[in-house]
């Protein structure tokens, strides 16, 4: 059987303008080892050019565009996690807010990973950080998680470079996955500010999950 994922761009800036729609990881090769594997995962690429560093200051961290043609600052692209939230206290983690919602009408949890089958033009200083979010009760973005190792390179990033991958996974063990494009609705931004307000990684942030999945329609997907 198939079961549809809708996907979103929701933001009111660059990825509104410029979407990549995430597309179906091509391996290349046909393996009864990888193949499947692969038939449950999707490549989300950058939709715009980026080229910022990172510089540790006595207030935090700054972050600089390199391209001087881009006209937003930093800040509006990416958030900084706050410091008691690093792994280590040497290595900051920000958020690129690349906003891509994926829900689901039926129980399926997307995992997302760093995209490890393409190889970078361009080395990252530091490492992405994995997740896996319930896209069936949990109806919040997906956005890019990168801790900075190494203050001395620069993350540059092209527009259209495989940036994660996102797996889709359900208790149905057979199952197919199909991406659908859906467009932004009023109800859709009321649940995705309500889940907004619940940090996911308190402890006690489980128990909303069936709250917010009771006042969620019964479909995103049309």
């Amino acid at each position: 059987m198939t079961i549809k994922i809708g996907w979103n761009a929701n933001t009111l800036r660059m990825t509104d303008i410029l979407p990549i729609i995430p597309e179906p990881l091509d391996i290349g090769v046909d393996s009864h080892f990888v193949t499947p594997w692969a038939s449950r995962t999707w490549v989300v690429r950058s939709p715009f050019d980026m080229h910022v560093s990172c510089t540790p200051t006595e207030k935090g961290l700054n972050l600089e565009w390199l391209d001087k043609s881009f006209e937003l600052p930093p800040y509006e692209v990416f958030d900084i996690t706050p410091r008691k939230f690093w792994r280590t206290p040497e290595s900051p983690t920000i958020q690129w807010r690349l906003n891509n919602l994926f829900v689901a009408d039926e129980p399926v949890w997307a995992e997302t990973c760093a995209p490890f089958l393409h190889y970078p033009a361009s080395q990252w200083p530091g490492v992405m950080i994995a997740g896996k979010l319930d896209i069936y009760r949990w109806t919040r973005p997906v956005q890019w998680v990168f801790e900075w190792k190494d203050y001395s390179r620069e993350l540059h990033i092209k527009r259209g470079e495989p940036i994660k991958y996102v797996r889709f996974h359900s208790s149905k063990m057979n199952a197919e996955f199909e991406l659908v494009q859906i467009e932004s609705s009023r109800e859709l931004e009321q649940a995705m500010a309500r889940c907004a307000k619940v940090v996911p990684f308190k402890g006690n942030a489980l128990s909303f999950l069936d709250k917010a999945l009771a006042r969620r329609p019964k479909k995103w997907i049309k």
